[in-house]
């Protein structure tokens, strides 16, 4: 097996010292139904590591991160029976979890968060909705050139310590846009965790990113925390 490449986050943060585990999705396939081929190898690359980490011992959560971007309106309603709501096509995180379960990883420790629409809010629904349970470090799972982008998001946004973990890439490797690095940029204004106690920095977090949606002729909604 290769070496576990991780990207640094949080200062002295080592990958022995993770408690949970959080890979995000890249996207849906055409169907709507289910998702890319860059979200499959981020799932199964992150089963691995929870695997080989013994994190189940520890009651880590595998918590999978991903809805639909408003950009992607593939997909004919689809009926979520636990949450007893409609989405439009099936959740990226709903997939994620059905190919953890078949890796292995015990249902207990699964969770689904299936309303982000990007990566700001990825770790901002994870957060505040407390699916990782407590307060211990987590792993962010990613191909690198998103990682990088979602490791600045949580140094604006994350209440734990974090690192990164690099997903090896294929034969096709991933690319993230100039466009997206700007808009994330763009929803990160001003978002400082320091400032915690003069706004709720999530919910500022989700009115940015629903700015910078609506700047590109995009809508977007909140759910209920």
């Amino acid at each position: 097996m290769a070496k576990i490449v991780v990207m640094p986050g949080t200062p002295g943060l080592q990958l022995h010292e993770v408690a949970h585990i959080l890979p995000i999705g890249r996207g849906r396939d055409k169907t709507g139904y289910w998702i890319s081929d860059f979200t499959v190898a981020r799932v199964e690359y992150a089963a691995m590591v929870y695997n080989l980490l013994g994190l189940a011992r520890v009651n880590g959560r595998f918590c999978c991160s991903g809805g639909a971007t408003p950009f992607d309106t593939n997909g004919e309603p689809w009926w979520h029976m636990m949450r007893e709501q409609y989405y439009n096509g099936r959740p990226e995180a709903v997939s994620m979890a059905e190919i953890a379960h078949k890796l292995g990883i015990p249902s207990c420790h699964v969770r689904e968060e299936p309303d982000s629409w990007d990566t700001v809010t990825n770790i901002v629904f994870t957060e505040k909705r407390r699916l990782l349970g407590d307060d211990r470090p987590m792993a962010i799972v990613a191909h690198e050139a998103h990682l990088e982008r979602a490791l600045k998001v949580a140094k604006r946004i994350a209440r734990r310590p974090y690192l990164g973990i690099v997903v090896p890439e294929g034969m096709r490797r991933d690319r993230d846009g100039l466009a997206a690095r700007l808009a994330t940029h763009a929803m990160l204004f001003g978002l400082h965790p320091y400032m915690q106690g003069k706004y709720d920095v999530y919910d500022k977090a989700c009115r940015q990113s629903q700015i910078v949606w609506r700047l590109l002729g995009k809508t977007t909604t909140v759910p209920e925390f």
